[in-house]
């Protein structure tokens, strides 16, 4: 019984341990604060680091025509950056 035991304690602190790894080196690297969006040298647009440029450029109202819904696996919605 203590075997199970201290072998789920160990495997519980390995995945807190993991997982408290995972979320420094995401607060470390990610970038963090807004991104700023010009659109054809007429439109700003503001939005947070780490989103999709099709989901934000739909959100202003820009529609992207993309048939994969923005996966990136047809090529259809190709925008100049």
């Amino acid at each position: 019984m203590r075997e199970i035991l201290f072998s789920v304690i160990v495997f519980t602190g390995i995945l807190v341990l993991l997982t408290l790894l995972i979320l420094w080196f995401r607060a470390r690297l990610v970038p963090q604060g807004d991104a700023h969006i010009r659109v054809n040298g007429e439109r700003d647009l503001s939005a947070p680091m780490g989103g999709r440029l099709i989901g934000i450029l739909a959100d202003a109202g820009i529609f992207v025509p993309s048939a994969c819904g923005g996966g990136g696996t047809c090529g259809q919605c190709r925008v100049q950056v």
